[in-house]
């Protein structure tokens, strides 16, 4: 049974994970409570949402801050996503693994706009900012994306970051329309969107990109 009463406020804690935090790769805090029978650290977010620690699982994620502000400004796809100029031709290899990373029936993913809905429900319960991580991120970004391909008649188009000479972003250019950066679109509804919607964010991006 959860008591509100163990769990104390810790502003020392929330004062280190608000400096350990580094751009947009990771969420913002609003406060950091500490149960006094377990120990455990619970992370409450800015925008809604938190999770719970161990004091070891906190101090461990602290340090992985801390190596990102040590390591400079990061790509969104730093880490998460080991891919090159040949992802697309990865994608239908990916396609195969989603059923089983997000337990979803194969015959129910025919990769539809529409069928970006039972994604969103899969992550009912869940962490979402999972979906931020290899595997899932990669197979995530290989279904958004075909998905919008195929809405769009459109075809895939790996582009070398400005800034980040060896990172390669996946794009969609749509037959008629403006490019869709897939990698920007799945990153923001995951780390940002309230409430979480892949199939939102898709579908706002597949519109906004077609000619008025």
């Amino acid at each position: 049974m959860v008591r509100m009463s163990d769990w104390i406020k810790d502003d020392t804690l929330l004062e280190r994970a608000l400096n350990a935090r580094r751009d947009k790769q990771f969420k913002s805090f609003e406060a950091v409570y500490v149960n006094r029978v377990s120990d455990e650290i619970l992370l409450v977010y800015e925008h809604g949402g938190g999770d719970t620690r161990s004091r070891e699982d906190f101090e461990r994620f602290l340090a992985d801050l801390q190596k990102v502000i040590s390591s400079g400004p990061m790509h969104i796809l730093e880490g998460n996503f080991p891919y090159g100029e040949d992802f697309p031709d990865k994608v239908p290899s990916l396609l195969q693994q989603v059923p089983t990373l997000f337990g979803v029936p194969p015959d129910d993913l025919d990769l539809s706009m529409e069928s970006l809905k039972l994604l969103d429900k899969a992550f009912e319960g869940n962490d979402i900012s999972q979906g931020l991580e290899d595997p899932y991120f990669a197979a995530l970004m290989a279904y958004c994306g075909e998905a919008i391909r195929l809405a769009t008649n459109g075809q895939w188009e790996m582009r070398r970051s400005d800034r980040f000479p060896d990172i390669w972003e996946p794009w969609i250019i749509p037959a008629v329309g403006l490019p869709i950066s897939v990698a920007d679109e799945l990153f923001e509804s995951l780390h940002e969107d309230i409430p979480f919607s892949l199939y939102g964010r898709m579908e706002a991006a597949r519109f906004l990109s077609q000619p008025r």
